[in-house]
């Protein structure tokens, strides 16, 4: 099933459920910017063929061309808006949009199974993904916790 494009002021291609994905307004003659929404929706699973139609792509593009074309210039997303402009640049990221979390220990392929995300894609964006810190590496040590259920003695002089 192909979900619903709908245009919205998001700052990259967002899905909000499994009938619909929001796509930023395209800025004019930004083909970096237009590159980043065509690799974001093949992420989400959307076919390249679908995609040369409705964006009018050059008939010998390849979905391989533009994923390439981003892995090398990287993405490019608006920007929060101008408090009071109202305006929203584009900014480049070197993060990937992937459609959803990655389950823990969930295999290239059983991500593309359950998002249609690409496996090339979902290796892309876990490599530009930021390093994660280790859920317990913020966790008091031994020494740092209270000590429950002991008393102090305190001694006087």
């Amino acid at each position: 099933i192909v979900p619903t494009c709908r245009p919205a002021n998001v700052a990259e291609v967002q899905k909000i459920n499994e009938n619909v994905v929001l796509v930023p307004i395209l800025p004019l003659n930004d083909s970096d910017f237009l590159a980043t929404v065509i690799v974001d929706f093949l992420a989400h699973g959307l076919p390249f063929d679908e995609l040369r139609r409705r964006y009018h792509l050059p008939a010998g593009a390849t979905s391989k061309q533009y994923i390439d074309y981003v892995a090398i210039h990287g993405r490019r997303i608006y920007s929060a808006a101008d408090p009071d402009t109202g305006a929203r640049a584009v900014l480049p990221t070197p993060l990937w949009n992937l459609p959803e979390p990655v389950l823990p220990g969930e295999s290239d392929q059983a991500y593309e199974r359950r998002t249609g995300c690409p496996s090339r894609l979902f290796h892309l964006a876990m490599s530009a993904q930021p390093p994660q810190p280790h859920p317990l590496a913020d966790a008091p040590t031994p020494e740092d916790r209270p000590r429950k259920g002991r008393r102090r003695i305190l001694t006087t002089k």
